[in-house]
């Protein structure tokens, strides 16, 4: 019985030192385990994935950088465990990996490996409309240029300014002789016109693949200007930008705004103001415009028509504005013709302008058509002093007098409608220039307002009743001209004809002989011909004619000239091509 006890007492004892054996195993085991989960959790990416809200079907990877240190001898290992999709490495740099759905989304060219995975290099990111920039080598960066545009990212590679660097001269291809800031894609060539400047600005030109010709964009009534290297084509659109802090009246409508156009369309789009620099990214409906305004990144969202664009038709109404001793052709509603033109065609002057609307010369004209008949001076001298007289031809050839002889020298004819007399210059016996205002009877009338003008008086407008001059004097000022103050200088005569065997008629034919030579010495663009030919017809309002009576006459603004302004619209149109 005894033995029976100390069996079982035994046995107790034994039991008792397994489970604390047990136990103490248990709590070894946990205490292993929680050491291990401990030191996975923090060596994981697993905060990484949320960061950027990845799957939890994204597979995660190890990415190992070597890179030599500065002594060239060791190397170190930076490691990071990481997903698809925008990832931070261990370094602090950042990558966008690649799984295999999205690689056949890509260029090639903008794919690189990393290890055995691919990431995106060379190439511009829009991530839910934050920005990034990933470099050849695959790596996200802080700052980057692409030709004139300068880009700035943030400690997050997010970019947060664009800025348009006006230093920048460009490289070989951008600065060809031929194609100056050229810019190509399959169908479209886009490039300035070092020609046509306004300001720091440049006009822009275009070439279509399929064309052997280049135009202006918006067409030679209305080229558009811009910055250099600041134009972009996408989707058949030129992109252009004028950077620069101007109050001038001609260049403040496109100062610091981003326009499109299109070739051969009337009016350029809107897409933004107060623009420092501008990147576009993608085409067709996944085409974005983002634009730096000087606080931060914009999109633009839509593209407006722009009304401020002028356009300057054929038959609006121009006048000429003056300051001191520059003139400046206007069209109504007070905006200068900013274009430059060798010929612009204005009611019946044609003048010679500079991109910014200043008027560099006048054509002058020897004849005025109207009723049938054409309008001369004859300019002659007699006795040792120069003479002149009104001389009129009809349709048939004939060629008559119709006023007395009087002293000086007359030249530049306009017809006006509103006085119904011709106006032209006039030199005296001693040299003093004014204004003539001329009948078709044939009275001679000196203008008493234009006396004084020096040794040259040249006539720039007819317009409200007056005569815009500019005088030859030492001021080489402009002044307004009354054309209702006259006093008479020759009185008309029935009309004489002129015999062809008369010797003063080949005074008259020596005057359209010198009337052709200087046409024929003036630029030789479509223009100045039209220049020249249209000399024979004189601007009236439409309407303006005499019934019963053969006339040749026009409207003040040139509605029956429309071909003619045409060529003058489109002087600017050369022969461009490779290898030409």
């Amino acid at each position: 019985m005894r033995t029976s006890r100390k069996s079982r007492k035994r046995r107790a004892e034994f039991r008792d030192i397994l489970n604390l054996i047990s136990s103490i195993a248990l709590i070894i085991i946990a205490a292993v385990l929680l050491i291990f989960v401990f030191g996975y959790i923090r060596n994981t990416s697993f905060f990484d994935v949320l960061k950027f809200g990845s799957s939890s079907k994204d597979k995660d990877i190890v990415i190992a950088e070597t890179t030599a240190d500065e002594q060239g001898g060791t190397t170190e290992s930076a490691e990071a465990v990481v997903s698809f999709g925008l990832t931070w490495l261990e370094n602090g740099k950042l990558v966008y990996l690649l799984n295999q759905s999205e690689i056949s989304s890509y260029d090639r060219e903008n794919i690189i490996s990393l290890g055995e995975y691919s990431a995106l290099a060379s190439y511009w990111l829009d991530y839910g409309g934050d920005i990034y920039y990933f470099g050849e080598d695959g790596y996200a960066v802080s700052e980057f240029s692409e030709g004139a545009m300068e880009y700035r990212f943030d400690h997050d590679f997010m970019l947060k300014s664009i800025e348009y660097n006006k230093n920048y001269h460009g490289t070989q291809t951008l600065n060809s002789a031929d194609y100056p800031g050229l810019i190509v894609t399959k169908t479209l060539w886009a490039f300035l016109d070092k020609s046509k400047q306004t300001g720091d600005f440049y006009a822009i030109k275009y070439r279509k693949a399929s064309d052997s010709l280049s135009y202006e964009l918006g067409g030679g009534s209305n080229p558009q200007y811009t910055s250099e290297y600041s134009m972009s084509v996408v989707d058949g659109y030129i992109y252009y930008l004028a950077v620069g802090n101007s109050t001038d009246k001609v260049l403040e409508p496109i100062v610091n705004k981003l326009f499109r156009m299109k070739p051969g369309d009337e009016h350029r789009e809107i897409a933004a103001e107060n623009v420092a620099g501008y990147k576009i990214l993608g085409s067709g409906n996944d085409l974005k415009v983002y634009y730096y305004d000087g606080t931060r990144i914009r999109a633009a969202d839509s593209f407006i028509q722009d009304e401020s664009m002028k356009v300057f038709p054929e038959d609006a109404n121009y006048y000429v504005e003056t300051s001191g001793s520059k003139a400046t052709l206007m069209i109504e509603g007070g905006y200068p013709v900013t274009m430059e033109s060798a010929s612009f065609s204005a009611g019946n002057f044609y003048y010679k302008l500079a991109a910014d609307g200043e008027i560099l010369s006048v054509a002058s004209k020897s004849k005025v058509s109207l009723g049938g008949y054409t309008y001369t001076v004859e300019n002659g001298e007699a006795f040792g002093s120069k003479k002149a007289r009104l001389l009129r031809q009809d349709k048939a050839g004939t060629i008559e007098v119709i006023s007395a002889e009087f002293i000086g020298e007359v030249g530049n004819l306009h017809y006006d409608y509103g006085t119904s007399r011709i106006i032209a210059e006039y030199v005296d016996a001693d040299g003093s220039a004014g204004l003539l205002s001329i009948s078709t009877d044939g009275d001679v009338d000196i203008l008493s307002d234009a006396r004084g003008s020096g040794n040259k008086c040249t006539l720039y407008s007819i317009q409200n009743g007056n005569a815009i001059v500019k005088t030859g004097d030492s001021s080489q000022v402009f002044k307004t001209v009354s054309l209702k103050a006259t006093y008479p200088l020759a009185i008309g005569v029935d009309p004489i004809m002129l015999e062809s065997d008369d010797p003063q008629s080949e005074t008259v034919n020596a005057a359209e002989a010198t009337a052709a030579a200087a046409s024929a010495e003036a630029p030789t663009t479509n223009s100045s011909k039209t220049a020249a030919a249209a000399e024979t017809t004189a601007a009236a309002p439409s309407g303006d004619s005499s019934s019963g009576q053969d006339q040749v006459v026009v409207s003040q603004g040139p509605e029956d000239g429309s071909a003619e302004a045409a060529i003058i619209n489109n002087n600017t149109v050369d022969h461009v091509g490779p290898g030409e």
